[in-house]
């Protein structure tokens, strides 16, 4: 009986947090993000890198909120290039794409396909829903998602509520 008012408890829990659709909290605090295209078709080197970076309709955005995208030539924050600063009052419920080519040299060490951007706010805060690099060669492109292994909290509260209940269930039989 105990057991049935702990998962009852449990479950309202999960159900009351606030699930948004895998939306990043960005403040002034850097979050980078890594890309390795090196093992993706078609191959590296590349002519241009495109990233493109999507935010929240719904975030509260005001005429002096700034991003700054720091931009790293190797995996984890490491091989600094250079860093942008844009203003995010064109950007709330849409997005931003920047490019990254051969005319401007310093962008050079991205097109071995491995890179990260560090993302942050200069001032204000920000929701952004998605991040993506193009890696572009004359005829086609690559893109992807950055590469990570952490785990969502949602799914890792799914999963403990799963292993939980299948606990229990072999404890009765």
């Amino acid at each position: 009986m105990k057991t049935k008012r702990i998962l009852g408890m449990l479950a309202m829990v999960l159900m009351a947090q606030p699930f948004t659709a895998n939306a990043i909290a960005i403040d002034s605090s850097e979050q980078v993000f890594n890309f390795n295209l090196s093992s993706d078709l078609p191959a590296p080197p590349y002519s241009a890198i495109r990233a493109i970076l999507a935010f929240a309709a719904s975030d509260p955005v005001s005429g002096t909120d700034s991003l700054s995208i720091n931009v790293y030539g190797d995996l984890n924050g490491s091989g600094f290039i250079t860093v942008l600063n844009l203003p995010l009052a064109f950007y709330s419920g849409g997005g931003t794409g920047l490019m990254f080519t051969t005319a401007n040299a310093i962008y050079n060490p991205l097109l071995d396909g491995i890179f990260s951007f560090g993302v942050r706010m200069s001032s204000g805060t920000a929701e952004m829903t998605s991040i993506t690099a193009c890696g572009l060669d004359s005829t086609q492109q690559v893109c992807s998602a950055p590469r990570t292994s952490v785990p969502e909290p949602g799914s890792l509260a799914l999963l403990s509520l799963g292993l939980l209940g299948l606990g229990m269930s072999r404890r009765k039989a």
